[in-house]
């Protein structure tokens, strides 16, 4: 694979708390290093055993404890460590483990059209390992971690796990996950589900890296040869000071490049994946429907709007891209978007990330007159068939990301919300697919933007320094790339030091009508004291507000949960759409966003309410550096400490 911007200079020395706990790899014989059996159960904790060897057979010498066995034997909760003597080494796993690990994972059924049926257990190919218990697999003592790679001569994920999962210092390379045909009627293929590490539980990762994984699809539409999740795929994801780079995910149906989350998916209310202090970058999808280069989130699938948080994060020069043996046309559909992430589902934060270099390439064509290409940086799905109810987006850059070489950087596609938390420096973002307004659900203002310290058409040059790019190093690890090295962050510059207060508060306008029983031949108010207001503003003279139609004749119909997919809203929709096109010159991106709204609602039809957050940044960076350096904070991923 070629890699776009694979390129990276030495560590500096501010990068050591990062990476010099991670998971690097070394040399290794694969003999054992030692004939030593260390296993302890101290009194209320859980047993845990230590590996001592390198090799991967199913028949250790006598007090020889394999990776494997060690695994196998463990109890429900236990944990496994490693001898000192295997610091910095490899262990390379050759056998597979379970040809076919069962673990949950969403169903459609034909009823007219596929139907979501929920997640029932489902059958994800062949593991190296497969585990139904919950773990730990802790080399957190060992200063150069210990590296896992997949060897075999077959293709084979490195992990499956029914269950929670904890890795520390860890490196899962190699794995390869692909679809295989099944002679079932109730499963023909096997899912292809996370090169490195597949999981239907919680996978907590703590210094791992999950470099050159891959997993493949079959080229054919289907609902289940899909591939998901080229580093790691997971229910809950909770990943803090990780790599994830370097993955592949190719097939006619892709997502999530390094990352595939769920997001809690048969949990409870409230769950949230997390992605804090990691990079996610240079990892690669290529199909026909593509989505998320860098990170997938599900919002804990259909129906649900469970929330990842992703803090701190560099996304760097992932990419969406048309696969060479799949051709789209306008009648065979296409899609590409996200480069760098890219959610279906619920609700995602965005807080001090830095996304750039990310791009999404392809033939672009037009379906029930939507775009099938977009969202260069970040992008939420457009249509009515999941619900993306909030993305909420501060202190960060997202600059420099493309969608077939022209710049474009966020995309809200169909969001109910859009919140910034201000002191965003962003290239090109794009609210034309915002949900029109909805009179009676505090929806009428839906783009919370901008805010204090707020920019958009910036320039990477003005707030990257590339000069001081972090890089990472590992030739061992990144001998199956076009590269030997990996882009873990960039410093920032310019506009984006120095910015962030320590501690600050937003408000983001929640507008209704104020008579919440309205019939539908009385919503017509709503775009009418739009227009009317447009009309009073000086830079709006030369607009010819009829060409888009009489607002009196504008009429909502409700409920507010199905509105969209209901056809007598097609021209509420599209005045609102008609009217953001008509202004957008004179007004900016956002058009009618809450400072527009705050006028209006003085006419008293509506009933407002001022949301209130208070905003206390981050104690560290990415690279675990004290924030702020000085007496304010920098925007992005990066604080910057000369």
């Amino acid at each position: 694979m070629n890699f776009k911007k694979a390129i990276f200079i030495a560590f500096l020395t501010m990068m050591t708390p990062f990476l010099s706990s991670g998971c690097s790899s070394g040399g290794g014989s694969g003999a054992a290093v030692s004939t030593t059996t260390k296993t302890e159960t101290p009194s209320e904790q859980p047993a845990y055993v230590t590996v001592n060897s390198l090799r991967d057979t199913n028949t250790p010498y006598e007090g020889e404890i394999t990776l494997r066995k060690a695994l196998e034997n463990l109890n429900d909760n236990g944990e496994v460590r490693f001898a000192d003597e295997l610091n910095g080494k490899t262990i390379d796993l050759s056998i597979i483990g379970n040809e076919n690990s069962l673990l949950k994972a969403e169903v459609f059924t034909m009823n007219q059209g596929w139907q979501f049926d929920g997640y029932q257990e489902r059958n994800y190919g062949a593991s190296a390992i497969y585990l139904k218990k919950n773990v730990k697999i802790n080399a957190s003592a060992l200063p150069d971690g210990i590296t896992i790679r997949w060897a075999g001569k077959e293709k084979a994920r490195i992990i499956a796990c029914y269950g929670n999962i904890e890795l520390n210092n860890i490196t899962l390379t190699g794995g390869v996950s692909e679809t295989e045909k099944l002679e079932e009627n109730t499963q023909p293929w096997t899912l292809a589900r996370g090169g490195a590490i597949a999981v239907w539980g919680k996978a907590t990762l703590r210094n791992c890296k999950l470099i050159a994984n891959r997993i493949i699809g079959d080229m054919e539409a289907s609902r289940d040869r899909g591939a998901f999740g080229g580093g790691i795929y997971a229910n809950i994801a909770d990943l803090e000071n990780c790599i994830i780079a370097g993955n592949t995910a190719e097939g006619y149906g892709v997502s999530g490049g390094g990352v595939f989350s769920v997001g809690g998916a048969d949990s409870t209310a409230g769950t949230v994946s997390k992605i804090n202090k990691c990079a996610v970058n240079s990892n690669i999808i290529s199909g026909l429907h593509c989505y998320g280069g860098g990170i997938y989130s599900d919002g804990g699938g259909q129906g649900n709007l469970y929330r990842i948080s992703i803090e701190n994060t560099s996304i760097i020069d992932n990419t969406v891209t048309n696969h060479p043996q799949l051709q789209g046309s306008s009648t065979v559909q296409c899609y590409y978007r996200g480069g760098g992430v890219y959610m279906s589902n619920g609700t995602m934060t965005l807080n001090h990330v830095t996304i750039a270099g990310n791009s999404v390439t392809g033939p672009e064509y037009f379906y029930k007159g939507l775009s099938n290409i977009g969202g260069g940086a970040v992008m939420a799905t457009i249509g009515n068939a999941h619900n993306v109810e909030s993305m909420t987006v501060g202190s960060s850059i997202i600059t420099g990301n493309h969608v077939n070489n022209t710049d474009d950087d966020l995309n809200t596609g169909s969001l109910n919300h859009f919140y910034s938390c201000g002191y965003n420096l962003i290239g090109v973002i794009n609210f034309k697919m915002m949900l029109a307004p909805i009179p009676d659900t505090l929806s009428i203002s839906r783009k919370h933007y901008p805010l204090e310290g707020d920019s958009h058409e910036i320039t990477e040059a003005e707030v990257i320094d590339e000069s001081k790019k972090l890089t990472y190093k590992n030739a061992e690890l990144l001998k199956t790339l076009s590269t030997d090295e990996i882009t873990v962050a960039y410093n920032p510059a310019g506009q984006a030091m120095d910015r962030v207060p320590p501690s600050y508060s937003v408000k983001h306008l929640m507008l209704q009508a104020k008579n919440k029983n309205l019939t539908a031949e009385e919503t017509y108010f709503v775009p009418k004291a739009a227009a009317d207001q447009l009309k009073t503003m000086g830079n709006m003279a030369e607009i010819d507000f009829d060409s888009i139609g009489d607002p009196s004749s504008v009429f909502f119909y409700g409920p507010p949960v199905i509105w969209p997919s209901n056809t007598q809203n097609s021209a509420w929709i599209k005045y609102w759409r008609d009217l953001d096109l008509l202004v957008e010159n004179k007004m900016g991106p956002a058009t009618l966003n809450d400072d527009f709204w705050r006028n209006v609602s003085n006419n008293g039809m509506f009933q407002a309410r001022e949301s209130t957050k208070k905003i206390i940044g981050p104690e560290v960076d990415q690279l675990n550096n004290q924030r702020p350096y000085g007496t304010k904070s920098d925007i992005g991923a990066v604080e910057y400490k000369p």
